[in-house]
């Protein structure tokens, strides 16, 4: 490929070298000095200097015929040596000059970005302070004005929460720690924490999983994962079916957790975009609350978590979603959470 690239650029040198030839050749003939053995002689000796010419050039711009055909994987690799002849050596320069500007731009974008995260974080914390504390105070009374109210407050806080992990999700791997986790334990809180939402849709969870499976994950991230799935479970099958099945099973070194409604389904053209981000779809657009995020973030985490997740759904019999967790996964640079935390 380099040799090719070398051969391209000096095209213009050989067509020019030739006319030479054939000028020079053109005047010894008209000058009537026709020895044709010291014309081809001559002819030879200026083909092999030219030879020699190009010989020394490839061998000394080799590397930076190479760099040329072959593009970088990484950034670092645009500012290795190209050649100690002048015009690489330019380039090098050049391209080492691009890259420092390059990173200190980037290195100005990431702290402004840590600062808006942080601003993000903090304000989003200030403002479940006080959501939390109307919850409380709405806990003490009851009526259907109060009950509305507080439904808008739970929006509110579960839209301060998908801001949160949103926020979190860039800097994930700050916010990671993997530990021993047993699933029904951690299910059953998730139910718990959500059991309003349950009750509003008159939808009944049923529950099988076994108390004995225990997964490695991070807690707080596998919760808020399985939030998003029961609530998205429960608010497609409002007024229609009465029941979200939660099951687990093993197989060998995997566990999977299945969590299926019956509501009403997903359509074909819109299966194999649900997880990105933004898309809320035909059911998004029916029932006004999607954001097109939640899917997004649960397929995100699980990825970032090595944690397999697919998806099976049907228009108008409901909706099916699997992860598989595989306790033979190493976590590299990982903090590993001692199991005596297990059920606390």
């Amino acid at each position: 490929m380099k040799m090719k690239l070398f051969l391209r650029e000096h095209l213009v040198l050989f067509f020019f070298y030739l006319k030479q030839l054939t000028i020079v050749a053109i005047v010894f003939w008209f000058g009537e000095y026709r020895n044709f053995s010291s014309l081809f002689y001559a002819v030879f000796l200026s083909i092999s200097v030219l030879i020699i010419y190009l010989f020394y050039r490839y061998v000394r711009y080799r590397t930076y015929y190479q760099r040329l055909t072959k593009l970088p994987v990484k950034l670092e690799e645009t500012v290795t040596p190209l050649s100690d002849a002048s015009v690489p050596k330019k380039l090098q320069h050049l391209l080492e000059t691009q890259y420092r500007l390059y990173k200190d731009k980037l290195y100005q974008y990431q702290a402004k970005q840590e600062k808006h995260l942080a601003f993000v974080n903090l304000w989003v914390h200030q403002m479940k302070t006080p959501l939390s504390v109307i919850s409380l105070i709405f806990q003490e009374e009851n009526s259907p004005v109060l009950e509305q109210i507080r439904e808008e407050t739970e929006k509110v806080s579960n839209g301060l929460e998908l801001i949160l992990y949103t926020s979190r999700l860039d800097a994930f791997e700050k916010d990671f720690q993997v530990e021993q986790i047993e699933l029904a334990s951690l299910l059953k809180q998730v139910l718990k924490e959500n059991k309003r939402l349950f009750i509003k849709h008159k939808i009944f969870p049923d529950f099988q999983v076994d108390d004995q499976l225990v997964i490695c994950s991070d807690k707080k991230w596998l919760a808020f994962v399985i939030k998003q799935i029961l609530t998205n479970a429960v608010r497609y099958s409002a007024e229609k079916g009465q029941v979200v099945k939660i099951a687990s099973s093993q197989q060998g070194n995997k566990i999977s957790l299945e969590i299926t409604d019956h509501g009403v389904g997903i359509p074909t053209e819109d299966i194999n975009r649900v997880f990105d981000v933004h898309y809320t779809g035909r059911n998004g657009r029916k029932f006004r609350e999607s954001t097109g995020m939640g899917l997004y973030l649960v397929r995100e985490v699980c990825h970032r978590m090595h944690h397999q997740i697919e998806m099976e759904s049907t228009v108008g019999i409901g909706t099916t979603l699997r992860i598989y967790f595989s306790n033979n996964h190493s976590y590299n640079n990982v903090r590993m959470v001692s199991t005596n935390s297990i059920g606390n």
